[in-house]
């Protein structure tokens, strides 16, 4: 197992996060959920897993559960807005409340959140939002999935087996993808195919049975003697 890191930019105080950041962790179903119709998310404070499969919900269902919050900001702001035009309303309450509201959605840039969607779908190739999940091959999951996380903006992103499933074409596209999304975030990544990781990853830890036996750059774990018998079945490769 390939455990592999794209790393950030540092900040000005050499640290690659602030004292709170955000998590996102995406996790491969096992192949019997793919098709089953449970769907959950644990969301504790900064932290998101994604586990299970995604359940009887459109493209987009899915893809708008990343940005959540920001829309039921907007949902509020167009309720109070709404209750203004009531000749009977606390106006002053009203008032005040649409400008704390319009605050945040104006820190969280959300007021063209749906052409925010529709550029990230397509950045990612989703399939069409109104499409079935249920119907979508693995590769178009995993990006469906990914989409719905890097909406949610983690500061560091965790990706366990994301080339599991998907096709030549489709792993040199997720390749690039990964590369993309750095500097503005720092990604750790546990997979398999060693020729992905060779391709996207700045440093790369080799486990073999639960133990690290070689760490380093690409070109230095690519000519590791333990790496080579392992991977490659080159007994005592120099």
């Amino acid at each position: 197992m390939l455990c592999a890191a794209v790393a950030a930019e540092a900040q000005n105080d050499g640290r690659f996060v602030q004292d709170r950041f955000a998590i996102g962790f995406w996790v491969d179903p096992p192949a019997e959920l793919i098709t089953d119709a449970r769907y959950k998310e644990i969301a504790d404070a900064n932290f998101t897993f994604v586990l299970g499969a995604f359940g009887p919900k459109t493209v987009k269902d899915i893809v708008e559960e990343g940005v959540a919050e920001t829309a039921a900001l907007l949902k509020q702001y167009e309720d109070v807005s709404n209750k203004l035009s009531d000749p009977d309303a606390d106006f002053d309450a009203l008032l005040e409340k649409q400008a704390a509201l319009q605050e945040k959605i104006d820190h969280a840039n959300a007021w063209d959140l749906e052409s925010r969607l529709e550029q990230a779908m397509d950045a990612l190739r989703c399939p069409p939002g109104d499409t079935a999940v249920s119907v979508l091959s693995g590769g178009e999951r995993r990006r469906v999935a990914l989409c719905r996380l890097l909406l949610q903006n983690p500061d560091v992103l965790l990706l366990d087996e994301p080339a599991g499933g998907v096709s030549a074409a489709d792993m040199s596209e997720l390749g690039r993808l990964i590369r993309s999304w750095v500097p503005e975030r720092t990604v750790l990544l546990v997979e398999h195919h060693m020729e992905l990781v060779m391709e996207v990853c700045d440093l790369i830890w080799v486990l073999d049975a639960g133990k690290v036996i070689a760490s380093g750059t690409p070109d230095e774990v690519r000519n590791d003697p333990a790496v080579l018998a392992a991977y490659l079945g080159q007994e005592g490769a120099a």
